[in-house]
């Protein structure tokens, strides 16, 4: 079940054409979420307000302060790599292979 929530998007985005999705990698949003942000409103031809990015700013300080103090693991959550691979393999390798992925995205950003 959980496989269709990684295949179905890339399924569903190819068809797309570029302008009308944009791909966000979780490194990014969470290294520079103001960034990130703005590189998705800039590629739809949406205007950033001053207010909002003083609120991106302020949530990301937030969010670099915060520590989880959950601890998972593979085992907690009843997987293996083995698992993880048989069942997602195909949508993993996808972004594998994104390094060239990844600049196509920025790309056309």
């Amino acid at each position: 079940f959980a496989r269709h929530w990684y295949a179905y998007p890339h399924e569903q985005l190819s068809a797309l054409p570029p302008d009308r999705y944009s791909v966000v990698f979780f490194e990014d949003l969470v290294d520079n979420p103001g960034k990130e942000v703005g590189r998705i409103y800039q590629q739809f031809g949406l205007d950033l307000s001053d207010e909002f990015q003083e609120i991106l700013k302020e949530e990301t300080i937030n969010s670099r302060q915060y520590t989880s103090q959950n601890n998972y693991s593979l085992e907690h959550m009843e997987l293996s790599v083995e698992m993880i691979r048989k069942e997602f393999g195909p949508a993993i390798q996808g972004y594998r292979e994104s390094q060239s992925f990844r600049e196509q995205v920025i790309e056309r950003s």
